[in-house]
């Protein structure tokens, strides 16, 4: 393609008789698509893996005949939305922050703090995540040379208070922590602790994207909603978006009251699979009864916190997923991003 340009002077008269003229060439843009991570053969960043952080081996890309995805470019702060209402906060590349790490379960924890209600409801630090229910799911685990309680449960509930956050645990374990324990929030698909290298500035990371390097989520990214910094003895949390991109979707099987629903196909009935994560379900109408989270989840029964709108008439369900489009994923401890 081509076009001219013709130059005029303040007065209407004719610069450069003829204009300029300028050719356009199209070139492949290498997968690269306003929604960012989406195509099927590309994540976005590495150029050669699909949204599960598999390696993209067909042949006959729509979009490219080796199916090598070219990575995204620099990318700066938007003006506004593109065509798909998408805004791009900054960070990848340019301003971005490298060597960053999962906490271990060998660096400093944290102490349960008085007063506990009960052996399955406790107290907290204040300084966790600010946001109702996001360790629900994940794996809360005692330690400490005097406590009572060594072990691990599943948080059911995480309720955020003004001075002491708190969490209920499953009685299962039959743990009974007090305030001589230590405690450290495993990773789960919504959250994860970082190391010491991390900033000590609460939002230091807010609406950046995270994209992890190695472990099970190797080459998976999603975008951070919050992150709670602090000095020596308090945590670095994040928490990571898993509640807005769809990932499955499907019928409701059954609903046995607000917080018990059956999905039916495609989800699987192995136990666990989808703990931790959020789903949105909405009636025969499509009227949303709320998008919650999965607390537990044995074969296809789902139990979400908090309880839907309705005890009755769950019809469809989706079960969200990270920003890159693909399941949300639950690191591990050491793993780098």
């Amino acid at each position: 393609a081509s076009f001219m340009i013709q130059s005029k002077d303040a007065y209407n008269n004719v610069r450069g008789v003829g204009g300029d003229l300028f050719v356009v060439r199209a070139f492949s843009d290498g997968c690269q698509t306003l929604s960012v991570g989406r195509d099927f053969l590309c994540d976005g960043f590495s150029g050669t893996t699909d949204p599960i952080g598999t390696a993209a081996t067909d042949l006959n890309s729509p979009c490219s005949d080796q199916a090598l995805c070219a990575p995204y470019p620099p990318q700066v702060e938007s003006n506004g939305p593109n065509l798909h209402g998408m805004l791009v906060a900054g960070g990848d590349y340019l301003n971005e922050v490298t060597g960053l790490s999962v906490k271990t379960t060998t660096e400093t924890k944290m102490v349960l703090p008085f007063p506990n209600s009960s052996a399955t409801v406790l107290s907290i630090s204040p300084s966790e995540i600010d946001i109702d229910d996001i360790y629900v799911g994940a794996t809360i685990e005692f330690s400490g040379a005097t406590c009572p309680a060594t072990g691990s449960a599943t948080i059911i509930d995480y309720v955020v208070a003004p001075t002491m956050n708190e969490v209920i645990i499953d009685a299962s374990p039959g743990l009974t922590p007090n305030a001589t324990c230590e405690y450290y929030i495993h990773p789960s698909p919504t959250t994860v602790h970082l190391s010491s290298g991390a900033s000590e500035v609460s939002g230091t990371y807010d609406n950046y994207y995270i994209r992890f390097t190695s472990g099970a989520c190797n080459e998976r990214w999603t975008k951070v909603k919050s992150y709670k910094g602090g000095m020596l003895g308090q945590v670095k949390a994040m928490a990571l978006e898993a509640d807005v991109a769809p990932w499955m979707a499907g019928s409701v099987s059954a609903q046995a009251d607000a917080t018990n629903i059956t999905l039916g196909s495609p989800a699987t009935a192995t136990s666990q699979t989808y703990r931790g994560m959020y789903v949105t379900v909405k009636d025969s109408l499509g009227a949303s009864m709320g998008t919650r989270k999965i607390k537990d989840y044995q074969w296809g029964h789902a139990i979400v916190e908090p309880a839907l709108t309705a005890s009755s008439g769950a019809s469809t369900y989706t079960i969200h997923g990270w920003t890159d489009g693909g399941m949300a994923c639950s690191a591990a401890a050491t793993d780098t991003f």
